[in-house]
């Protein structure tokens, strides 16, 4: 029996320095690894996809923002007779053909252009920032349900050790070492023991259960008992200076750089606004020497007077500039809420890495100690039942609280790489923005088969 508790021991051990990275995973079809469950969900979360495609209509929208307007086309009959409608009867009676062009104020057509670019930029910032998250959320989840299914094996082992620690006494019972009292204790724990591996199991499958909203069916696939090594950031000092980078932060600059473009338009509206036309006029009719009355050209031009400002574009630069305080505001609080984070992120590491030391170093040898001496104990009759069945359930905890302590560890790993600044583009590998696309192609193909 020692010898089972002892292999028991060796596994956690043995957990506690994996050897295996994220890039080495298994990754075999019949397993649901880590670095599986990250591509599958970066492939098909559409959030992602869809702030992608926010972040390609305003690229788009930028380009047409950055034309002039369509040219207005005007005719009609002008100075027509209702008595009769003669055309040729009154000499001033003309047809006129005209264009119109109209040209906005100042540089508003660039300016447009340009906050146009930077939503876009947000949109393709948020993408990136949505894809982290999503990456941060999957490891967690991961490493959960992973914990969760260790902690069912080492339940289960325990448990033979449990039933085994019955036998022994019923026997002492039976020879009159023990009284019943043991007995109904020792089952009393073996029921308990089942109960907590019923937990573990509802607990995996709620985790689980989040995981298949991003990786489909893969969710049901058992996963490898190898625990991926989620590495910590290299250079935990950079973290504070690169978060003014971090895609959320990315988000709200350049929605502040596209909310300033608005600004610098508002300012354009005290310039005045251009339209340019041209006319030909056709006359009907004969001169009274005899000649056709000749046709006629104008061209005009229209200016805004922005002479009244006080209550218009004053205003609207007023408010320009308040939603643009508003936003840098917001940058402000999100940027605080990531220090606060990486605070936070980096005192758990020190805990973390002190727990881990303390049970790898001493709680788990103890724990192992003090069980094998109880049992001695116990069978000499030296000490009681409810001794030895203390000694046994403190080291089933103590096994528990160190995988625990293990993979909470790789969770805020997990969390101290959301917060670092790397070159990669998670979001450049989503599948799903080109979904749409194909759906609409297939149509326009059929339709044209039409």
């Amino acid at each position: 029996m020692r010898l089972l508790n002892l292999m028991i021991i060796c596994v956690v051990l043995a957990m506690a320095h994996p050897k295996t990275t994220l890039a080495n995973t298994a990754d075999s079809g019949n397993y649901l690894s880590l670095a599986k469950a990250e591509r599958l969900a970066l492939r098909n979360d559409p959030k992602v996809a869809a702030a992608l495609a926010r972040a390609r209509s305003f690229s788009e929208q930028g380009i047409a923002d950055g034309q002039l307007s369509d040219p207005m086309l005007k005719f009609g009959l002008f100075n027509l007779p209702i008595d009769d409608f003669d055309l040729r009867k009154n000499p001033t009676t003309q047809l006129r053909l005209g264009v119109v062009q109209k040209f906005p104020r100042g540089d508003t057509r660039a300016l447009k252009t340009l906050r146009a670019e930077w939503l876009s930029n947000a949109e393709n910032a948020a993408a990136e920032n949505t894809a982290r998250n999503l990456l941060k959320t999957i490891r967690e989840l991961w490493l959960e349900a992973w914990y969760q299914q260790q902690a069912q094996g080492v339940i289960d082992k325990n448990r033979t050790l449990f039933q085994q620690l019955t036998d022994i006494t019923e026997g002492q019972y039976a020879a009159g070492r023990a009284n019943q009292q043991d007995v109904l204790r020792a089952d009393l724990e073996l029921a308990r023991l089942d109960d907590r591996l019923l937990k573990a199991r509802k607990a995996e499958a709620a985790a689980r259960s989040m995981l298949l909203r991003w990786v489909g069916d893969s969710a049901r696939l058992p996963l490898p008992a190898e625990q991926p090594q989620i590495p910590a950031p290299a250079d935990l000092d950079m973290l504070k200076p690169g978060l003014p980078e971090h895609p959320a932060i990315t988000v709200k600059s350049a929605q502040l750089e596209a909310q300033e473009r608005l600004v610098d338009i508002a300012r354009e509206q005290y310039s005045p606004g251009w339209s340019l036309g041209g006319e030909y006029r056709q006359r009907f009719g004969d001169n009274p020497d005899g000649t056709s009355r000749e046709s006629m050209i104008a061209l005009m031009a229209t200016i805004d007077l922005p002479m009244f400002t006080a209550r218009r574009q004053d205003k609207q630069l007023a408010a320009a500039r308040e939603k643009a305080d508003a936003i840098w505001f917001t940058r402000q609080d999100a940027l605080q809420q990531l220090q606060s984070e990486l605070y936070w992120r980096l005192a758990d590491e020190e805990e973390l890495n002190n727990r881990l030391a303390l049970y790898q170093n001493q709680l788990l040898k103890s724990a192992e100690a003090n069980s094998e001496a109880s049992l001695q104990a116990y069978q000499s009759g030296t000490t009681e039942f409810t001794a030895l069945m203390r000694a046994s359930i403190t080291e089933l905890d103590i096994q528990l609280q160190s995988l625990r302590v293990l993979v909470d560890l790789q969770k805020n790993h997990a969390r101290l790489q959301w917060l670092a600044i790397d070159n990669n583009s998670y979001s450049s590998e989503n599948q799903r923005q080109s979904e749409r696309t194909a759906e609409r192609q297939q149509a326009h193909s059929v339709e044209e088969g039409e």
